[in-house]
């Protein structure tokens, strides 16, 4: 068996002492940049791993966050683990990334595990029954930020993008763009989108009920193309479509062309998120510009800030503005 490099042997190595190597290692910010920069590298070649159990017993602390989505595959979400990990990993925490489907089980479980891994706090974008799995974190005191989700609970902290607003804001756009016909994409436990989007409808002189059909998604979705195809024959006067989020205005985009739709021509299409800018598309959508980046930013700032108070704080809810990002696509 492979012996454990030591703080020690790190010492001897860089010649600072153990007390300094152990502060650099943990990114402690009385020990210089370059100097932690050093022995970090320094304990990289030689091997080092953290000893988590060990670090646990001394500090009451697992320097372990997690990070529980309803679905990993969604371009926001991994653009947002991504930077969040990086923000974790600046300040010194590992982030372990659970992906629960959209289900109230799998996220009771993935909360379980999390506590198994003793992790000091936790980022949840959460399920429709999100409410009753958290009452195990509350109960231990684990600090938890929901995200993307209205501040239900004063109790709780929360961080999202202003998704009401933004649907809102599409739906002036899209009256002003000459949609007349709109079929509404949204998942099922989001129904404020939907007020939010009609609200948004009216104030453009449109009537929600001739102008705009209502789909709720559910997480084992059918095909989209056979979706379309189906909402295509019962309503053939469908000119546009506003999604949930941009994943699933890319999947209309893709199953409108291969049933011969051009889009915008004949249908035009907005999506949330705005994720297409992030990556070396050749179609940029239109989508309402809900920041990945800045809901992580502000999140873990949150939670970071919870981890290092001496004294349980007051429950804080954050709202990102929005703005609507005009593409190719409407």
């Amino acid at each position: 068996m492979q012996k454990r490099v030591t703080l020690r042997e790190i010492a001897e190595a860089t010649g600072y002492s153990v007390i300094t190597v152990s502060k650099a290692l943990r990114n402690h910010t009385d020990i210089a940049l370059a100097t932690r920069d050093y022995i970090h590298r320094k304990a990289e070649e030689m091997g080092y791993v953290v000893n988590g159990a060990a670090n646990l017993l001394r500090s009451g602390r697992s320097m372990c966050i997690a990070l529980s989505v309803v679905n990993i595959a969604n371009s926001f979400w991994s653009l947002f683990a991504r930077h969040a990990e990086l923000i974790a990993r600046k300040n010194g925490y590992s982030m372990i990334i659970l992906n629960v489907d959209m289900c109230v089980e799998t996220e009771c479980n993935a909360i379980r595990t999390a506590l198994r891994q003793s992790v000091d706090g936790m980022l949840i974008d959460p399920s429709p029954g999100y409410r009753e799995n958290v009452k195990m974190l509350e109960n231990l005191k684990i600090p938890f930020v929901i995200l993307e989700h209205p501040a239900t609970e004063d109790t709780m902290n929360s961080v999202t993008c202003d998704q009401s607003e933004g649907a809102y804001i599409s739906a002036g756009y899209m009256a002003r763009r000459g949609c007349r016909r709109i079929l509404f994409l949204n998942i099922e436990h989001f129904p404020w989108r939907r007020d939010a989007f009609y609200r948004g409808l009216r104030d453009a002189g449109l009537d929600p009920d001739e102008n705009a059909i209502y789909y709720d998604l559910k997480p084992d979705q059918e095909d989209m193309q056979a979706l379309m195809a189906r909402m295509l024959a019962q309503h053939s006067d469908i000119d546009s479509v506003f999604a949930f989020n941009d994943s699933i205005a890319f999947d209309a985009i893709a199953a409108l062309k291969r049933l011969g739709k051009r889009v915008p021509e004949d249908v035009k299409v907005v999506g949330n998120g705005d994720t297409s800018h992030y990556f070396n598309l050749p179609f940029e959508l239109t989508s309402i510009h809900s920041s990945p980046i800045a809901l992580a930013e502000s999140a873990m700032g949150l939670l970071i800030d919870n981890l290092n108070a001496a004294e349980p704080q007051p429950p804080k809810h954050i709202t990102i503005p929005v703005t609507l990002s005009e593409g190719e696509s409407c």
